[in-house]
C-alpha cells in the first residue's frame, strides 16, 4: 500500500541521515517508527494503564525510610526550594 505524508523538512533530513548511516531505506525506517509508535499506543489503553497502576500500588507503603519526616510536605517543599530555586530566592 502506498501513502503520502507531509513531513517537516527537519524530520526528512533526520530520516535521510539515519537511512544513510544505517543502510536502511527511508520507507523501512518510517514503517519501523510507525510500528513502534502504534505498538506503544496499544499499551496506553485505559485498561493497561489501570492494570499497571494496580500493580504499582501493591508496593505503596512497603518501604520505611526511617525518617519520620520523609512524607512531610513542608520539609519536602523546603528541600526543593533549597535545591532548585535561583540563588537569592530561597530565603
Amino acid at each position: 500500500m502506498s501513502i503520502t505524508l507531509d513531513l517537516s523538512d527537519e524530520l526528512v533530513v533526520r530520516i535521510k541521515r539515519l537511512s544513510e548511516q544505517t543502510g536502511r531505506s527511508v520507507e523501512e525506517l518510517v514503517a519501523q517508527g510507525m510500528e513502534a509508535r502504534l505498538s506503544h499506543a496499544a499499551a496506553e489503553t485505559p485498561d493497561v494503564e489501570r492494570a499497571a497502576l494496580e500493580k504499582l500500588m501493591r508496593y505503596a507503603g512497603c518501604i520505611d525510610s526511617g525518617d519520620p519526616n520523609s512524607g512531610d510536605n513542608p520539609a519536602i517543599d523546603r528541600d526543593l526550594v533549597e535545591a532548585f530555586a535561583p540563588r537569592g530566592m530561597a530565603e
